[in-house]
């Protein structure tokens, strides 16, 4: 649902106030980079450049930014930075397409059940530990604020008191979804990648402490057991290499004889399709998984702000999350990953074949088959 711009400066974090003086080495290098990069505000002819030079100077933006990240010692996100491409264009037509792409909620989430657990202590040593982690250069959220400015923050005793008892309540859900906090904390800033159809996709990008909080609370979750097999996309350390070399593997051993094939069944925009209240109950079912209970409830018990913002850093377009699981949380991907794993197994055991015949992988929504053509093709999700 699509709603007017609001004031980005106005509508800060209460409680994230001004950014710290200390910044690691990637915010200064970027500052530095479009310091140094062509300015055409000024430039009465900047319009009538020809296309290959605009081009060129979106590959020396790309070019400099990916050497900060390199320079901060982030190579894996610098190697990402060169593959990207320009970002959609903030057009009426692009906003319709992604307000199509956020339905509004068909039924209300269930209540908390009674059983989920009240945290009392944050272990402050695998904060920090997971904190480390998370430290790869990723942008940050509507604050500002990055996992670097977290990370440093936990080296001083009280900082990293006030950053447990955010988690804390973070995790407990105990920040009204209606106040200045619980409202900014849930929202995401969302940047819009063009799609060779002409449509587009979102990604969601949200706060770090929220983040950080996801990723504590999710590592008190046994998801091997809650997801024993198929599913790579969450728990598994590069589940995606993963899965592309279990494929290739399977496909070069013709696993399922040698007219073996390789079929993908990839949802249309299916996290923010998927019933809210189907995932809840997913997840509500599963006691393994009563560590997130209260933060998945919090996270999803309200409708969530999506901003998007134009090349001068100026709010666009502010959309609500009504439907779905949010993207770019750990939480949301986990809850997901549970709710359609069902369909996956059912896939697979609706075909007869001899162990080893069928090799089957799933990243999140994206569920790949390896086997021959008369089972890969019936062992579809539903």
């Amino acid at each position: 649902m699509c709603k007017p711009a609001l004031d980005r400066e106005n509508d800060a974090l209460g409680f994230l106030a001004d950014e710290p003086q200390r910044r690691r080495r990637v915010e200064q290098k970027e500052a530095e980079v479009e310091a140094d990069t062509d300015d055409d505000s000024d430039d009465p002819n900047a319009g009538n450049r020809p296309s290959e030079q605009r081009a060129m100077s979106f590959e020396h933006r790309l070019a400099n930014k990916a050497l900060a990240k390199l320079y901060a010692g982030h190579v894996s996100r610098s190697l990402r930075t060169l593959q990207e491409k320009p970002l959609a264009e903030l057009t009426p037509e692009t906003i319709a397409k992604l307000c199509a792409l956020h339905p509004q909620a068909t039924t209300p989430l269930p209540p908390l059940p009674a059983a989920a657990p009240t945290h009392v202590v944050v272990d402050m040593k695998t904060v920090r530990r997971i904190s480390q982690r998370m430290c790869d250069g990723a942008s940050p959220g509507v604050s500002g604020w990055t996992h670097e400015l977290l990370h440093v923050l936990l080296d001083e005793d009280v900082c990293a008191e006030g950053i447990s008892a955010l988690i804390l309540d973070i995790g407990n859900g105990d920040i009204s979804v209606t106040t200045d906090a619980g409202v900014w904390l849930r929202c995401a800033v969302e940047v819009l990648v063009p799609k060779p159809d002409g449509g587009v996709r979102p990604l969601a990008i949200g706060e770090a402490i929220k983040k950080l909080a996801e990723a504590y609370f999710m590592s008190l979750v046994p998801l091997d057991k809650l997801l024993p097999s198929i599913q790579l996309g969450v728990g598994v350390p590069a589940g995606v290499d993963v899965a592309v070399h279990m494929v290739q593997a399977a496909m070069e051993l013709r696993v399922g004889g040698a007219n073996t094939i390789a079929i993908n069944h990839d949802v249309t925009n299916a996290f923010n399709n998927i019933s809210r209240a189907a995932v809840a109950n997913a997840l509500f079912d599963q006691p393994e998984s009563q560590p997130i209970w209260r933060l998945f409830h919090w996270q999803h018990g309200a409708e969530a702000l999506l901003l998007t913002f134009n090349g001068s850093q100026q709010l666009h377009t502010a959309i609500t999350s009504e439907q779905g699981v949010q993207q770019g949380s750990s939480v949301s991907a986990a809850a997901f990953a549970l709710a359609v794993q069902p369909a996956y197994e059912r896939a697979l055991q609706s075909v007869a074949v001899p162990a080893g015949a069928l090799v089957a992988t799933a990243i999140l929504d994206d569920f790949t088959v390896v086997g021959a053509p008369s089972t890969a093709s019936k062992s579809r999700p539903r």
